[in-house]
């Protein structure tokens, strides 16, 4: 999902609970703070020798020790205005995809989790972020339609 996307959903929902929904269905506590909006600029040589660049729009969420904090949709989409002078230093901001960091716990250690946003699901009182996973894949066995270590640039 891109950027223009989430905020024009939450401009169109005033003053609602936001949920983010993780893909194994369980739900980030309400009591989240969205410590950052960001850029990741990542300038990428894969394994077959071709170079890109990516450009994404990057959501941070935290949450501390303050449980009764609650985001609403007015006070995320105000903090998407502000970042909008970041965002706006990338190559095309409406269209940037955006990601989701979040920090879960696995077997009680902590893990850095990133994500993109599958879907955003409103009704009458809250809003719902479907996170999906990041898939990795070869760019590379993509460009030549085939699996890696089959054709040339692949793996090389």
């Amino acid at each position: 999902m891109n950027f223009e996307n989430v905020k024009n959903t939450l401009a169109a929902n005033p003053k609602k609970a936001i949920i983010f929904t993780l893909p194994n269905g369980e739900t980030v506590p309400v009591s989240f703070h969205i410590t950052d909006i960001g850029v990741v600029k990542r300038h990428l040589i894969d394994c077959g020798g071709q170079t890109r660049t990516e450009e994404r729009v990057h959501f941070q969420l935290w949450t501390g020790k303050d449980y009764d904090h609650r985001v609403t949709t007015d006070t995320a989409h105000h903090i998407l205005k502000q970042s909008q002078s970041v965002i706006d230093k990338i190559k095309d901001p409406k269209t940037a995809e955006v990601l989701v960091e979040y920090q879960l716990d696995w077997h009680e250690i902590p893990v850095f989790s990133l994500f993109t946003i599958g879907d955003i699901q409103a009704n009458d009182t809250k809003v719902n972020i479907l996170l999906s996973t990041i898939q990795t894949s070869c760019l590379a066995a993509e460009r030549s339609n085939s699996e890696c270590g089959i054709s040339e640039g692949c793996c090389g």
